[in-house]
């Protein structure tokens, strides 16, 4: 028989630097050992509720999954840059951008990831979680950043070898997914968005300096507008799509350690590429329209993108060769804002990633634990009291009485271990085993590795035919050693193993398993 293992669902949308899917493929032998981890193909802004909504773990990079109570919630997110997120953004259109959005999404997020410490406080003011979730881990992408080893010339057809690979990757303006939403503004008449701009010029440039230029615009952007850009390309210029990515099987951050030379705007593809310490051109023709519709939160902008500003076809070109011909042109100010949002510079995020993602499963993690008010001795008396009252209501079999006495308590002293215990009984008794296991599944988060958790959640799975799941968590419960020998509790929890015990003997001779 195979046996249950927690089941992790990482989401990915793209292979234009995704982190889960960076995440995936550099997956430990000990988390594939441990857990069922499966990598699940999702449009943007599409809910999973099948897929995942029985998961133990869920891991995403866009806020695509609302929160569950009893599972454990990880958002990678998908990049820091200079603009602005979420409700800091300058016009909240959506209701995904408002105050209300953000604290349902976010009050029931166990982690969020990120680069550093001066991070965290930035990208909170846009999500509004709680500050204790995050976690500097660096993003899991900015391994596969590091140590990629793939070149355009297997993704592109061509020989490159000879040449300076410029990459240009503008964050997007329009999207499909909201029409109504729109940053700054484009003008299409060429890639870069200049008002006074000679196609030809262009490319002699290119061709008699031996730059081959690479473009890649954001996922939001493609499907309205690869058609566009491809009639504005011309020689020694490519455009680079997700389905040739897909095509190949290659993540776009395995093949960005080949080029020579980042170009871009407001993306936070520069965040990442900082990594490398390789030039980086800045192109924000539209500065203004982009600070008043979206917003920057790095400011000034001057600062914060460590390289040339330009403005125009012209200066362009001039500062491309300069660029390209000294690696020490603004390396101090790469350096800088390098220093100032990494905290790690290794390939390891991955590691960390998984290693915080495993803590959290097993609560060893003191952040996902909810804080507990300090209470005076009349506090608790009254609270015993309380629960007193509720248990001879349950006996008496008051089920109603007993949970609007349950809301009172739990509206006064919050998270409980009692409370969340006596909340599932009721609901066993109300022969509702679906809401008994989920509230016990948030139990087992909060106060992880109680064995009075564990055994109810393994019984309550047993009660639901759930075999499996009933013998990982007694298995687990037994695994467990209890310290205090001299605890008046010692005996109730012997009882509570020995019964354990007999329980899992029963469910291995109903399986079959010696």
């Amino acid at each position: 028989m195979k046996k249950f293992k927690p089941r992790i669902k990482l989401i990915t949308h793209s292979q234009s630097g995704c982190n889960n899917r960076a995440l995936f493929n550099d997956m430990p032998d000990y988390i594939a050992k441990k857990y069922d981890v499966q990598l699940i193909e999702s449009q943007l802004f599409t809910q999973l509720n099948h897929e995942i909504g029985d998961s133990e773990i869920v891991i995403t990079t866009h806020c695509s999954h609302t929160p569950k109570k009893g599972q454990i919630n990880v958002e990678l997110w998908h990049g820091f840059g200079p603009k602005t997120a979420r409700v800091m953004e300058q016009k909240n259109r959506t209701f995904r951008n408002s105050l209300e959005h953000q604290y349902l999404h976010f009050k029931e997020m166990n982690a969020i990831a990120s680069f550093s410490p001066f991070c965290s406080y930035m990208v909170n003011g846009g999500f509004l979680a709680s500050g204790h979730v995050y976690h500097v881990t660096g993003m899991p992408r900015n391994d596969v950043l590091l140590k990629g080893k793939k070149t355009f010339d297997f993704i592109l057809d061509q020989d490159f070898s000879s040449k300076k690979i410029v990459f240009y990757a503008p964050t997007w303006r329009e999207q499909i997914y909201n029409l109504e939403k729109s940053d700054g503004y484009k003008n299409w008449s060429n890639v870069f968005g200049f008002f006074d701009f000679n196609k030809r010029i262009f490319e002699n440039f290119l061709v008699n300096n031996n730059i081959v230029l690479i473009i890649k615009l954001h996922p939001f952007e493609e499907k309205m507008f690869s058609s566009k850009v491809d009639e504005l390309i011309g020689e020694n210029m490519y455009l680079l799509t997700n389905t040739k990515l897909e095509e190949k099987n290659v993540q776009l951050y395995e093949l960005l350690g080949s080029t020579d030379m980042l170009m871009t705007d407001y993306s936070s593809i520069y965040i990442d590429y900082l990594l490398l310490n390789k030039p980086i051109v800045f192109i924000p023709p539209d500065l203004k329209d982009y600070e008043d519709s979206r917003g920057l939160w790095l400011s000034p902008f001057d600062f914060w993108s460590p390289g040339p500003k330009t403005y125009n076809q012209e200066d362009l070109q001039v500062q491309m060769l300069y660029s390209l011909k000294d690696n020490e042109y603004y390396l101090r100010e790469r350096n800088e804002v390098t220093n100032l949002i990494h905290y790690y510079k290794d390939a390891s995020s991955s590691e960390r990633v998984w290693e915080m993602i495993d803590r959290l499963w097993e609560g060893e993690d003191s952040n996902i634990r909810k804080e507990v008010k300090d209470e005076s001795t009349e506090v608790a008396l009254l609270k015993d009291s309380i629960k007193n009252q509720i248990h001879i209501l349950c006996e008496e079999l008051k089920l109603d009485e007993a949970e609007d006495l349950i809301k009172e308590l739990e509206n006064e002293i919050g998270i409980d271990l009692d409370i969340q215990i006596m909340k599932a009984s009721i609901a066993y008794l109300k022969k509702d085993f679906y809401s008994a296991i989920w509230i016990l599944r948030e139990a087992n988060i909060n106060f992880a590795n109680n064995i009075e958790i564990l055994f109810n959640l393994a019984f309550m799975y047993k009660v639901d035919g759930d075999l499996r799941k009933s013998l990982y968590y007694f298995e687990k419960l037994l695994s467990l050693s209890i310290q205090n020998h001299e605890s008046p509790l010692m005996n109730y929890y012997n009882q509570i193993r020995d019964n354990a015990n007999l329980h899992l003997e029963e469910i291995n001779m109903l399986l079959g398993v010696d």
